[in-house]
């Protein structure tokens, strides 16, 4: 509320301070890190990147009940997608997933 009604600006640790932005890096690490962060996104899985998105979007609009029934709606579908097998076996042969998006 402080930003929206003084409209004055502020530092980044003000901003982590306020819950704005969860990580501060030098500039000169900026894109680094950037980039270190695109990599594991890209590794995860996706379909349960697209639920995890999908529970965080229509989560907050729900009473908690049925935000938590959604979630695990969510859950249960990802858990049986070619993806979620794929993934339990490679963690099982120690290698990484070849996740194809099913």
């Amino acid at each position: 509320m402080e930003m929206l009604l003084t409209g004055e600006r502020f530092s980044a640790a003000r901003a982590h301070e306020m819950g704005l932005v969860w990580r501060v890096v030098a500039r000169e690490e900026l894109m680094v890190e950037a980039r270190a962060l695109a990599d594991r996104l890209v590794a995860a899985a996706p379909l349960a990147q697209r639920a995890t998105k999908e529970v965080a979007a229509r989560g907050p609009h729900l009473a908690w009940e049925d935000a938590l029934r959604l979630g695990e709606s969510m859950r249960r579908v990802v858990a049986g997608t070619e993806d979620a097998l794929e993934g339990m076996a490679a963690a099982r042969e120690e290698r990484l997933p070849r996740r194809q998006g099913r």
